[in-house]
């Protein structure tokens, strides 16, 4: 999770195969959770798939 403005890690992030989740609202193109960490702290959330190995 990172702020919308931190296009470095935002960027990072999709680099390692992350995927932006959706929010509830967009912030520069950007979808976010508004208010994630307390009012007017939107935040971007990332997911990835895990692959299990035997």
């Amino acid at each position: 999770m990172t702020s919308p403005g931190n296009k470095g890690s935002i960027a990072f992030h999709r680099r390692m195969g992350f995927q932006v989740e959706p929010g509830d609202r967009e912030v520069d193109g950007v979808a976010v959770r508004a208010d994630y960490d307390g009012p007017g702290e939107d935040r971007v959330r990332f997911r990835t798939d895990l692959l299990a190995t035997t």
